[in-house]
């Protein structure tokens, strides 16, 4: 499985990605995801959704 992320790079993005990566940003998340994806597909208890992803 491969992850992508696309959007346009402005000069403050650029400046930040010197400093700091993606994976170290959202990486853990990916992993978080791919766990649950993981659970789900093998049909164990079903995931729930993120809080942040939540419907009001």
């Amino acid at each position: 499985m491969q992850w992508a992320i696309g959007g346009e790079n402005n000069v403050i993005s650029k400046l930040c990605g010197l400093v700091m990566t993606m994976d170290a940003m959202i990486g853990s998340d990916f992993a978080k995801g791919l766990a649950s994806l993981k659970t789900a597909s093998e049909g164990a208890t079903p995931v729930t959704a993120h809080p942040a992803n939540a419907a009001p």
